[in-house]
C-alpha cells in the first residue's frame, strides 16, 4: 500500500493521505478502512486514474514489458498467432532502428552492435513517449560505463 501511494503522490502532486483522495475523487476516510482491513479497494482508484487520463501500467506495472493485443490479436487462439507475433516484433525492432539511428547520426556515434542495443533496451522501457526515471538513470549509467570503462574500475 505505501507504494502504491507513494507513486500516486508523484503523479497527483498532493503529499498527503487525505489529498491523494480527494485527487482521485475518492472519500478521505477509505485510506483508514483500507489500512485497517488490510486491504486495498483498487476500484476507485482505478476510476480515478482513468478520469486524470494515467495510465494503469504507470501504477500497477512500472517496470514490465507489458503485452498490448491488438484488436486482431483479440479472442484469436489458433496457428498463426506465433508468426503474427514473430511479424509484430521484427516490426518494432525496425521501428525502434529507425528512431535510434538518427540518434545515433546526430552525436556522431558509430551505429555498432553495443549502442545499438543499448539504445534498443532504452527505448522499449518507454512508456508511451515517456519513460520511468529510474530506468533512465539506469540505462545513461549503462551508457557511461561502457563508455569509460578505465574510469569506473579506477574508482573503486
Amino acid at each position: 500500500m505505501d507504494t502504491v501511494m507513494e507513486r500516486l503522490a508523484l503523479i497527483s502532486g498532493e503529499r498527503s493521505a487525505s489529498g491523494i483522495m480527494r485527487w482521485l475523487g475518492i472519500k478521505p476516510s477509505s485510506i483508514a478502512n483500507w489500512k485497517r482491513r488490510g486491504s486495498v479497494n483498487f476500484d476507485p482508484i482505478i476510476a480515478g486514474l482513468l478520469r486524470h487520463r494515467v495510465s494503469l501500467d504507470w501504477l500497477f506495472a512500472p517496470y514490465e514489458d507489458l503485452f498490448y493485443p491488438t484488436v486482431g490479436q483479440l479472442g484469436e487462439l489458433n496457428e498463426s498467432t506465433p508468426l503474427y507475433q514473430q511479424n509484430q516484433a521484427m516490426n518494432l525492432a525496425i521501428e525502434a532502428i529507425n528512431r535510434i539511428d538518427p540518434v545515433l547520426e546526430r552525436y556522431n556515434l558509430p551505429k555498432t552492435e553495443t549502442n545499438r542495443q543499448l539504445m534498443s533496451e532504452t527505448y522499449f522501457k518507454k512508456r508511451g513517449e515517456a519513460l520511468i526515471l529510474s530506468a533512465a538513470l539506469n540505462q545513461v549509467a549503462k551508457a557511461l560505463a561502457t563508455a569509460q570503462p578505465n574510469e569506473a574500475s579506477q574508482a573503486d
